[in-house]
């Protein structure tokens, strides 16, 4: 479930769609406070209009 959270934050915060795999397979157990972080940049990409 973390995981599902983190995804999407590496693709659109990365350099492009084909990094955000690679880094997922070697990304560590999510702690807690980066779980609230994740949240953060999901509730700010949320309010966001993508272009």
């Amino acid at each position: 479930m973390a995981l599902a959270l983190v995804s999407p934050v590496l693709a659109i915060t990365g350099c492009g769609d084909s990094g955000g795999p690679v880094e997922l397979q070697t990304y560590e157990p999510i702690t807690e406070e980066e779980k609230k972080v994740v949240e953060e940049k999901m509730e700010r990409l949320k309010d966001e209009p993508r272009g």
